[in-house]
């Protein structure tokens, strides 16, 4: 009997944390459509993904996506009016 109330204690909890959560949160493409920055982030340790070069500078595939990225159009023109 005292599983069960536990039990059921933990299923109240992990449905009403995310809910929750997602309230407080502010839309995040939303705020991206609003300030047009995309913010990322890579550990520049991994090689062929991203690791700095003998210039110093980072190179890799997450480096090529944010250029791709970068020369993207600004506003989206799908969906969107």
């Amino acid at each position: 009997m005292r599983y069960q109330h536990l039990l059921t204690i933990a299923v109240v909890v992990a449905l009403v944390s995310p809910a929750a959560a997602q309230k407080s949160e502010p839309d995040r493409l939303q705020r991206i459509l609003d300030t047009g920055v995309v913010r990322v982030g890579t550990t520049m340790d991994t090689p062929v993904f991203s690791t700095r070069n003998a210039s110093g500078q980072i190179e890799g595939f997450d480096m090529d996506v944010l250029d791709t990225l970068n020369d993207a159009p600004k506003k989206p023109s799908v969906g969107m009016d």
